[in-house]
């Protein structure tokens, strides 16, 4: 524990750590404690899932839809996952990331090895599981933690630079005398150690120029590609809406047609009523339009024949396969 500023109140280093408001006013000697005064009531009203004590603030799950609290301390002695994933962008600094008992992996793996100890085909199926479990960790990893693992590879591989280098095949190639070789190659590891991993000879800036135009130029391409698949999309909406509308059209048209139909044959077959000629024509061609689905759906090359003169014709006993031409 560290002391705060005044002297007068003590706190765990890792509560300072994890409790945002909070901060270490000198890094290096981890002390004092400040800004404990800027933790806000709701932290303090918090309870913790684990101790079951409303003592102290406490911190909750990193997952959006979780809203689990607990205490530092207790998520440290009961093995919850904890991480501290470092960015790129030296201004971020360290993203701390903590989980409940539910959210937990440590907790579920344990838990699983737990169980399956006692039951040796158990103890063999976690055995298999184990073999693809740092295939499944890579899935489930998030972006933040891919980032780190690959700054932490490429760490690792800058701090074995020398393993990537041949001796023999440079002296063979240089026509140089080996001893020399391993004397030029041991005196650049000492030096390239003693600059942290760093190249001694800086790239050339045309050679970094030309990078940067290749990259400059895959962004682009990318960006241009995705352009062209933004606007294929905007015209395969354009005409998903355009047919749509269409077929809400003829519907409302066919709709309307039918109607017409039988408010026609309503007419025409009222009992008592007595129709002239004159008249009767009137009711069949009262449906008959220049419209484009009319045109469409006549047989008639001469125009649309209305399905009410059809009906009538056949009530009158006519053929109705010679009205079609046949």
């Amino acid at each position: 524990m560290k002391s705060t500023r005044s002297g007068s109140k003590w706190a765990h280093v890792s509560c300072a750590l994890w409790v945002p408001e909070v901060s270490i006013g000198c890094v290096e000697k981890m002390e004092p404690i400040t800004k404990i005064s800027e933790i806000p009531a709701s932290r303090w009203a918090l309870t913790c899932c684990l101790c079951r004590e409303r003592m102290g603030a406490c911190i909750q799950c990193s997952v959006k839809a979780c809203k689990r609290a607990y205490h530092v301390t207790c998520a440290f002695e009961n093995s919850l996952e904890m991480k501290a994933i470092i960015d790129e962008n030296p201004e971020d600094g360290v993203k701390l990331r903590s989980f409940c008992p539910k959210h937990s992996k440590k907790t579920h793996r344990k838990e699983a090895l737990s169980d399956n100890s006692t039951d040796p085909d158990n103890r063999k199926m976690a055995t298999r599981g184990s073999e693809h479990a740092p295939i499944r960790r890579e899935i489930e990893m998030t972006s933040e933690e891919k980032d780190s693992a690959r700054l932490a590879k490429i760490q690792a591989i800058e701090a074995e630079f020398y393993k990537h280098v041949s001796t023999k095949e440079t002296a063979e190639a240089t026509a140089a005398d080996p001893v020399v070789v391993d004397f030029v190659f041991n005196y650049w590891k000492l030096k390239r150690k003693a600059n942290h991993d760093k190249p001694l000879l800086t790239p050339l800036k045309e050679e970094t120029d030309r990078l940067d135009k290749l990259e400059e130029n895959s962004l682009y391409s990318r960006v241009k590609m995705f352009v062209h698949l933004r606007q294929d999309l905007e015209r395969v909406r354009n005409l998903c809406y355009m047919v749509t509308r269409r077929e809400k059209i003829a519907k409302s048209f066919l709709k309307i047609k039918e109607d017409i139909f039988e408010q026609q044959v309503r007419v025409v077959m009222q009992p008592g009523l007595k129709l002239s000629d004159r008249e009767r024509e009137a009711v069949v061609l009262a449906g008959q339009s220049e419209h484009l689905y009319d045109r469409l759906g006549s047989n008639d090359p001469t125009g649309p024949k209305p399905c009410l003169r059809l009906l009538l014709d056949a009530l009158e006993g006519r053929e109705v396969a010679d009205l079609y031409g046949q």
